[in-house]
């Protein structure tokens, strides 16, 4: 409520960037800045003079695996371009285990809740919240991913997709599967090295 009635302006455009350990699990959608922003500027060009609220997780330590993650600068980058009509909470932490991290993302999605439009990351279910239900324009934007043909050509997607309907029951990712398979071998070998003293001491 105090951020809302002290910084915002009417109407709004939200924006949510999802960053963090979606560099390491969904690399395909992870929505370039160049594309929020033509996103956003087309958004400007429907609602002339709106506001803009960016929330974002950008340099979020990664839950999956640990350690920090490299942090793009993408609030300061979205005050130079939109200047005084940018509107940013500052978390009083990232780390997702954390309650007080929560708590201040719940805070970003309320207030994403309160634009006229939403612009976010392809994939994130933080992102399609804020619209749902709402009746808002929401864009969804992706990343680049260069390698994604070559994998169609060469059938390791589809063959991927498919093992993971079989094991799983549900259609998956391809990055999500592979991020899988990575950390269940890693935690296998892990096993594996901890079996071999035992093995020599019986």
């Amino acid at each position: 409520e105090q951020v809302a009635s002290r910084h915002y302006r009417r109407p709004m455009i939200g924006v949510h960037l999802r960053r963090g350990a979606f560099a390491a699990v969904r690399p395909d959608a992870l929505a370039e800045p160049e594309r929020v922003i033509a996103a956003v500027r087309e958004q400007l060009r429907r609602f002339p003079g709106a506001g803009v609220f960016l929330a974002s997780d950008d340099g979020a330590p990664d839950p999956y695996r640990g350690g920090e993650t490299r942090a793009q600068g993408l609030a300061a980058r979205f005050r130079r371009i939109f200047g005084p009509r940018l509107v940013t909470t500052t978390p009083r932490s990232l780390d997702r285990s954390l309650p007080e991290a929560i708590e201040d993302a719940l805070v970003d999605l309320l207030l994403l809740r309160r634009t006229d439009a939403v612009v976010g990351t392809e994939a994130s279910s933080f992102s399609e919240l804020a619209a749902f239900g709402r009746g808002v324009p929401l864009v969804l934007c992706r990343g680049r991913d260069p390698g994604r043909w070559v994998r169609r050509l060469t059938l390791l997607e589809p063959l991927l997709l498919a093992a993971g309907v079989l094991r799983y029951g549900r259609l998956a990712p391809y990055p999500v599967l592979v991020a899988h398979g990575r950390n269940r071998w890693r935690e296998s070998s892990r096993e594996a090295l901890r079996a071999r003293p035992k093995a020599r001491d019986a």
